[in-house]
C-alpha cells in the first residue's frame, strides 16, 4: 500500500550525501526482517517501536541517475546503497528532490 505519511528524510543521509542505506528486502527471510527491525527499534531508544519498511524495487530506485550497489556489512549481508548522481551529491535541493521521488514510489511493508 501507498504510504503517504514517509518523510522524505528516511532517503536522505545525513552522514553523507552520496550514499543511501538501505536493505535488500528481496533476500532476507521474513524472520530476519523482524529481526532487523526490533534490533533499528532498540537503537533508536527505549520505548520505540518499528513499523516497518518502506519498499522501493531496485528498478525504481535505479531511475533518473542513481544506481544501487550491494554493499554487504559485518553482521548485515542485507545492505545496500542508493548511489546518487555525482552531479546531485553537492545540491541539497537535488537531493531532496531525488528523496522525494524515492518516497512517492515507497510501498509500505509491515514486519512479519
Amino acid at each position: 500500500m501507498k504510504n503517504k505519511h514517509t518523510p522524505i528524510s528516511i532517503f536522505l543521509n545525513n552522514k553523507s550525501p552520496i550514499n543511501i542505506s538501505v536493505f535488500l528486502l528481496d533476500i532476507a527471510s521474513n524472520e530476519m526482517l523482524t529481526k532487523i527491525g526490533d534490533a533499528m527499534a532498540k537503537n533508536r531508544g527505549a520505548g520505540r517501536s518499528f513499523y516497518g519498511w518502506a519498499e522501493v524495487s531496485v528498478a525504481n530506485a535505479s531511475e533518473n541517475g542513481r544506481e544501487v550497489h550491494y554493499t554487504p556489512q559485518p553482521g548485515n549481508k542485507w545492505h545496500a546503497d542508493i548511489v546518487l548522481p555525482v552531479i546531485v551529491q553537492a545540491d541539497k535541493k537535488a537531493r531532496e528532490q531525488h528523496a522525494k521521488q524515492l518516497v512517492d514510489m515507497a510501498i509500505s511493508r509491515s514486519p512479519g
